[in-house]
């Protein structure tokens, strides 16, 4: 399964809604909004960069990680 770029309300409605499953991420007001919605929870983090974003829903680390 692949990482989808999407639109600010697209992801909104997956957030909403816990559907279709995946893992997403948009642009929205200067931060990488992820979502990782593999399991139907929609699990939404903010990122600085494209590069944490992709590889945090690439599951390569946690949020809190040091």
């Amino acid at each position: 399964m692949g990482i989808e770029k999407l639109s600010y309300s697209a992801l909104r409605e997956i957030i909403d809604n816990r559907v279709p499953l995946g893992c997403f991420y948009a642009y929205y007001g200067g931060v990488f909004v992820a979502v990782d919605n593999q399991t139907g929870e929609a699990w939404t983090e903010c990122f600085n960069s494209l590069d944490s974003c992709k590889k945090w829903l690439a599951g390569e680390f946690e949020v809190g990680d040091k």
